[in-house]
């Protein structure tokens, strides 16, 4: 009888050998997910990027992750108001020009405000360099939301495109817009916002457009953004280069560390 007890008891420690072997087994496999951390206030998302890049879970001005937030032409630290429909853009100061519709200027030139602070540069072979980034003068997720926040640079934006899955998201409780999941399984969504050109809102349901920090390579009049359309699952996320003053969405981003943060 205390046989039998013994050989049953070494086979209930057996398969809880085995099965504790099992799931570990299976835990290796599985993304790890770490959790959102507060930044100044506001969620990172650590996506398992290279570069250690943290992305912010909603727009600079929105109150949900749905919500589109609010259009700020590059460089500018005030936004483009929604509903405001004359003058937004009659005194664009990074470039110190007076654009409107009928004649647009263009900034990218020695006499550039960017210029004279050092902020942007032009090489030997004629092409610009520069980022805003961090910068409390010109990068409005800086001066905004403070801290270590900053408007992501184009190869952050490339790394989102080319090393994250993304999928079209219309749940009907705001704008459509993209869900952007890194290999960790963690996701953030980019609504689609639209964007705004002189006094108008333009495919304010049909495509989203996100400043980078990065002035264009080929005019200083122009800078990077991230672009992409309503439901199209192949290729669709890139990167394009607009006029500086168009109002585009901004969505932020750190490098900051939990172990380091600020709250």
């Amino acid at each position: 009888m205390i046989k039998g007890k013994k050989r049953n008891l070494i086979t209930v420690i057996l398969v809880t050998m085995l099965s504790f072997c099992l799931v570990s087994c299976g835990n290796d496999n599985e993304p790890e997910k770490i959790p959102n951390t507060l930044i100044n206030g506001h969620e990172a998302v650590d996506l398992g990027l290279p570069s250690g890049t943290r992305w912010a879970t909603m727009n600079i001005g929105a109150i949900s992750a749905n919500d589109r937030g609010q259009f700020f032409q590059w460089g500018e630290n005030s936004y483009i108001a929604r509903d405001e429909n004359a003058g937004w853009n009659s005194s664009y100061k990074p470039g110190n020009l007076t654009y409107n519709e009928a004649s647009p200027s263009f900034c990218g030139t020695e006499s550039d405000a960017l210029f004279a602070d050092g902020i942007i540069t032009k090489n030997a072979m004629e092409n610009w360099n520069g980022s805003i980034a961090g910068n409390t003068k010109y990068d409005a997720a800086t001066a905004i939301w403070g801290g270590s926040w900053k408007m992501p640079t184009k190869a952050q934006m490339e790394e989102l495109i080319n090393l994250c899955t993304w999928t079209y998201t219309n749940s009907g409780g705001g704008n459509g817009g993209y869900t952007v999941t890194g290999k960790n399984g963690n996701s953030i969504f980019l609504p689609m916002g639209g964007y705004r050109r002189y006094l108008n809102l333009d495919r304010g349901e049909s495509c989203g457009c996100y400043w980078s920090s990065t002035i264009s390579q080929f005019s200083a009049a122009n800078a990077y953004y991230l672009t992409f359309d309503i439901n199209v699952t192949s290729g669709n996320a890139r990167i394009n280069e607009e006029e500086r003053i168009f109002g585009f969405n901004i969505r932020a981003v750190t490098n900051e560390t939990p172990v380091d943060k600020k709250q």
